[in-house]
């Protein structure tokens, strides 16, 4: 599977499912609302998550982890010129999650994202 339930903060009831398909946090929310709308919703990846800040058995974005990688979900004109990129903190990750638009576009507040640059020119024209 290429979801991966994060729990962005130790004493918070609020999940991120993240897509390796896509780089980005696809849903978020409390427990209960991700267990009646995300089918992978097991108690045991929620145990982990719990337990380690992921519900990847590799341990992938644990609480070790500071920051995660978003690449998708920003309108395309919200890209600085050869980023490819943005870093999230992740206590943040619940701010990025609830600054989405009404058409599904990241809205994130001033400074809760760093972005990352391609050492080339940028392609898109």
């Amino acid at each position: 599977m290429s979801h991966t339930i994060i729990k962005p903060t130790r004493d918070e009831d609020f999940y991120v499912v993240y897509s390796s398909v896509v780089d980005a946090p696809i849903r978020c929310g409390s427990r209960a609302e991700l267990e009646s709308t995300y089918e992978h919703a097991a108690a045991d990846r929620f145990a982990r998550a719990d337990e380690t800040g992921t519900s990847s058995k590799l341990g992938w974005f644990g609480w070790d982890e500071q920051s995660i990688t978003v690449r998708e979900g920003f309108r395309p004109d919200a890209y600085p010129a050869n980023a490819w990129a943005a870093v999230v903190a992740r206590t943040d990750l619940r701010k990025l999650c609830e600054s989405v638009d009404s058409s599904g576009y990241w809205n994130p507040p001033e400074g809760i994202v760093t972005w990352e640059f391609f050492d080339e020119e940028d392609d898109r024209g």
